[in-house]
């Protein structure tokens, strides 16, 4: 279960007229911080000539670079202790696109948020992935997005890192969401109807039978349904 996060303002929660938005949980980062990261690699770069001793950044840099990714997939990596390790060019592009509410946080400006620092020690604990269904503000329309946050593992199998990547889900949402309106309406039009109705999918097996008609074949619907439609002609 994950650990339970910060009380939260109704000022956190925004009702945008599609769907209410729960600032509080949303686990994408803001620009600001995203951009402090490249400013820090900029930084690393240009003291590479130096050897200093392996720390704990680089040895999650070196696993990541060893993992395949698609750069299109937005993806973040974060050390346990909350520090931004690594985006690509996948994350950079949805965190500029992405608008944000940005309530007082308890956080330095360079760590993530309470919503994500929960999801990483869900992670930490469970040592398995584990997903989260958000909303994002993206261009001024409400976008629906799941994430999934992964652990990362030295080779001594602890985790010293936690990594996500995010899919726009939007589209089969809205798909699914209107056939289940169809379905309900023809449930609805046939439960108030006084016809016969049956529904059967493309193998003509039984899927749907109006109350009328089970009535005059008198047997209960459970006893007709995932039977073949040419088995009501037997009853």
């Amino acid at each position: 279960m994950r650990p339970d996060s910060p009380r939260r303002s109704s000022s956190d929660i925004e009702d945008t007229g599609r769907g209410r938005i729960d600032w509080g949980q949303c686990t994408i980062l803001p620009t600001a911080i995203v951009s402090a990261l490249e400013g820090d690699e900029e930084e690393e770069i240009a003291s590479s000539t130096e050897k200093p001793a392996v720390t704990t950044n680089q040895k999650i840099k070196d696993t990541v670079e060893r993992m395949a990714f698609d750069e299109n997939v937005p993806l973040y990596v974060a050390s346990m202790d909350g520090e931004l390790v690594h985006v690509n060019e996948g994350y950079r592009q949805l965190a500029k696109k992405c608008e944000f509410f940005r309530p007082k946080s308890r956080n330095r400006q360079d760590h993530l948020p309470d919503s994500l620092m929960a999801v990483l020690e869900e992670v930490r604990l469970v040592r398995r992935s584990t997903s989260v269904d958000e909303k994002l503000k993206v261009g001024n329309v409400i976008r629906h997005f799941r994430s999934r946050h992964f652990p990362i593992m030295d080779d001594d199998g602890e985790v010293i890192a936690v990594g996500g990547t995010y899919v726009d889900c939007t589209e089969q949402l809205e798909n699914l969401a209107a056939a289940s309106l169809v379905q309900q309406r023809f449930k609805d039009f046939a439960r108030a109807s006084s016809d016969w109705f049956w529904e059967a999918d493309r193998d003509m097996v039984i899927t749907y039978l109006s109350d009328r008609l089970t009535a005059l074949v008198g047997r209960p619907i459970v006893t007709l349904l995932g039977k073949n439609i040419d088995e009501l002609g037997e009853l």
